[in-house]
């Protein structure tokens, strides 16, 4: 026994060990067998753990990750932990204050993009041990003893790599469980700018985002981006949270190079790509420490109290026209206001239409002649889909001009918001409003 371990209170640790040393056959119903509901009490009477009744499904989920001898196969037995290392383990989960959230995001499609780090962010590649540390391999091997992921597949990718510490302040029940605590709760509701993937991944994929991919892109009739995220995968150091199946690498998107390996002709499976201009390599300019905290300060000025962040990152995962719809909604959620619609007498607003209005902020704040009237013309297209007039495809080149300005817009409103031109303002809608003075 560990010095670590005495901290484990002695009815919690001989329940553990009770559990852990019962022979015999899995029981029909786990949940009242008699050393299940010994350490459940045990645990009750240690710990402020909430609800009993949910605490059940908590401590179920803990004893998987633990590798429980009697939740795991018979011929996996060696996966169990020490039931010493268990009843810490199991202390630990229950009284810790804080968790380690990491996210890991495959770059689907990414060529060799440079290597960076920003905040508690990174993005590169990972060996396949790497990938099986972060990822906790032997607690998921405890939970799905039938799942193994090829590690050394998963590590031909790159990676963004996103962390972040949450706070525990929820019940162990709630965090096994959440949607059971929300039943009261319309779950039909749709929620207004609510992220696809978790608010941190959001907000690093914001920042990754304003580098000019599509300036780097070498084949644009295909696609602007530099990569794809089909899904993210989330590990938490708190054991109350329900582990998720492994990663699969046939998730991913593979192709067939030919090589000639000594004279004969060989087939090998490696990873999808798009090409990117060599200017790439310009990313860690863009896309570092510095330029993190000046993002996340940015985020909190008054000009990014509209949904920006959500809409730039909306059109990266969106595909198709939808994806141009969210290039055009950046626009509204920068730099338009309510009071648009309702001009008074001696508002310079007065007199010009909204989309006159908007492309007048965007040529001002980009100090650019002819950027409104790229505006204009995108908006054209955009009110042409919605009002059902006749049109032809959105064209690849297009669609990436709706990209470009659109992040050149954001990026602006960036150095605005850091006082790189001018003060940084104090009050939005004056600022909007002076952007339609004349020059």
């Amino acid at each position: 026994m560990t010095d670590a371990t005495w901290s484990v209170p002695p009815s919690v640790r001989d329940a553990v060990q009770s559990l852990w040393r019962r022979g015999g056959q899995r029981p029909d119903n786990m949940f009242r067998s008699p050393e299940f509901v010994r350490l459940k009490e045990a645990c009750i009477g240690a710990y402020d753990v909430g609800s009993a009744f949910w605490f059940t499904m908590s401590l179920w989920e803990i004893l998987k990750s633990l590798g429980c001898p009697l939740l795991i196969p018979v011929d996996r037995q060696e996966l169990a932990l020490p039931e010493d290392e268990a009843a810490l383990q199991l202390h630990l989960a229950l009284t810790a204050q804080t968790a380690t959230v990491i996210h890991l995001c495959p770059l689907d499609w990414a060529e060799r993009p440079p290597v960076v780090s920003f905040g508690d962010n990174w993005v590169g590649r990972l060996s396949a041990e790497e990938l099986r540390s972060i990822i906790d391999a032997e607690r998921l091997a405890r939970a799905f003893p039938q799942v193994r992921p090829n590690w050394e597949d998963l590590a031909q990718f790159y990676w963004l790599v996103v962390r972040e510490t949450v706070p525990l302040d929820t019940e162990p029940g709630q965090r096994t469980t959440p949607l059971v605590y929300a039943m009261n709760r319309d779950l039909g509701a749709i929620t207004a700018h609510e992220d696809r993937f978790p608010p941190a991944v959001e907000r690093a994929l914001f920042h990754v985002l304003l580098a000019p991919w599509e300036d780097w892109s070498e084949a644009i009739e295909v696609d602007w981006r530099g990569f794809r995220i089909p899904w993210v995968y989330s590990v938490s150091t708190d054991l109350c949270v329900r582990a998720n199946p492994p990663p699969l690498e046939s998730s991913l998107t593979w192709t067939t190079e030919t090589f000639d390996h000594y004279g004969d002709v060989v087939d090998v499976e490696v990873p999808a790509h798009y090409r990117l201009a060599d200017d790439a390599e310009g990313l860690p300019a863009l896309v570092n420490d510095t330029a993190w905290s000046q993002t996340v300060l940015a985020m909190e000025s008054v000009l990014f109290d509209a949904p920006i962040r959500h809409f730039l990152v909306r059109a990266f995962y969106s595909s198709g026209i939808d994806e141009f719809m969210a290039h055009l909604t950046v626009f509204e959620a920068a730099l338009g206001l309510h009071s648009d619609f309702q001009k008074p007498k001696g508002d310079p607003r007065a007199g010009r239409s909204v989309t006159r209005i908007m492309s007048t902020r965007v040529e001002r704040l980009l100090e650019q002649v002819g950027a409104g009237q790229e505006y204009t013309d995108l908006f054209d297209l955009r009110s042409a889909y919605v009002h059902g007039r006749q049109m032809g495809p959105i064209s690849s080149d297009v669609r990436v001009r709706a990209r470009r300005l659109a992040r050149r817009v954001v990026v602006s409103l960036i150095d605005r918001a850091l006082g790189r031109v001018g003060s940084p303002p104090a009050d939005r809608e004056t600022f909007l409003i002076a952007l339609c003075e004349p020059w």
